[in-house]
């Protein structure tokens, strides 16, 4: 149970991740072009994450059509519409596949503003703004605390509590645009201890579940601290290493990330209606990995069949050559 808890905060390192590589992508940008092209990276942004997301929606909507108990309100509907599902999720519970994409309004907030930030601050500039978003973010944990939220999605979906994380991205993208990152082995399975502990430590003390200490004063910001603290120190365990050969299927996995991300949970109810779960541990195993496969299966074709067209439109709008993100 702690470990699917855990689990959940991965959002939160892709969030620092996607701050990382989109500041990388603009800084050098603007070295190679003077200035950051705002029209152009969203267009960049709208043809990578827009048909997908719209696409899910859809598909979220039918699977309402069909089972009662899977219907979405037009309020719901609406906010999703225009990216703000987070905030209708801060106030209102959600059972259903579309839960997951409320890390996509996050990130698409994020979106509308970096390219402005980036391009209007100088590195220290944009440093500052950066420790200044760490700071909002602990500040709003206090007052969300406060106001009897704890360690549960309530935090999770809120905008400015996740600013930390793209926050953090920013500052080590700078850093290490001055400063390359090397680390020894002994250096990065150090990093990897801090993170298998962190992570842990944040659940078991301060999670709204199964926490000893949940209902302290400072417990969702202590557990953030240890939240972001794994997720730095688990990103630079693998930041730099060179993929072999034999983890190539892995780089594909990256790829198609994000339709796994997006169709995973659909996928899983569809499952669950055709094939409830049973008494033994073994079946229901296989239903699971069945699941997964079946996720692979479905990504990769919208990859190849439904994104990709668009991937090839976003080529057009680029100055510094990058995977697909």
């Amino acid at each position: 149970m702690a470990g699917e808890i855990s689990l959940r905060y991965a959002v939160s390192l892709f969030f620092l991740l996607s701050a990382f590589l989109i500041t990388l992508l603009l800084e050098a940008e603007i070295e190679r072009t003077r200035r950051v092209h705002i029209k152009a990276f969203y267009i960049r942004r709208i043809t990578r994450i827009w048909p997908l997301y719209f696409l899910i929606l859809l598909l979220c909507m039918l699977l309402g059509r069909i089972y009662p108990e899977r219907h979405l309100s037009s309020s719901l509907i609406l906010y999703f519409l225009f990216m703000a599902g987070n905030w209708w999720l801060l106030s209102h519970p959600l059972d259903g596949p579309l839960i997951s994409m409320w890390s996509i309004s996050v990130e698409e907030q994020f979106y509308l503003l970096v390219p402005i930030i980036v391009g209007r601050f100088k590195q220290l500039g944009l440093a500052l703004m950066s420790v200044l978003a760490v700071g909002v973010s602990f500040w709003t944990l206090l007052q969300m605390s406060r106001a009897g939220y704890r360690f549960e999605l309530g935090m999770r979906v809120n905008s400015l509590v996740e600013i930390q994380f793209f926050a953090a991205g920013i500052l080590l993208a700078l850093a290490f645009r001055r400063f390359p990152w090397k680390a020894s082995v002994l250096r990065r399975l150090l990093l990897l201890a801090v993170a298998a502990i962190s992570f842990p430590t944040s659940v078991y003390l301060f999670d709204l579940s199964v926490g000893i200490a949940r209902d302290h004063r400072y417990g969702a910001l202590a557990g953030y601290i240890l939240i972001l603290t794994g997720c730095i120190a688990l990103f630079l365990s693998f930041l730099g290493l060179q993929v072999k050969p034999a983890f190539r299927p892995l780089v594909f996995l990256g790829k198609i990330s994000y339709g796994l991300y997006a169709y995973h949970l659909i996928v899983l109810d569809v499952f669950s209606r055709v094939w409830p779960d049973g008494p033994v541990h073994s079946v229901r195993l296989m239903k699971h990995l069945l699941a997964l496969l079946m996720t692979i299966a479905v990504a990769s074709l919208s990859y190849k069949y439904f994104e990709t067209p668009f991937l090839r439109l976003k080529e057009r709008f680029t100055f510094v050559a990058n995977r697909s993100i």
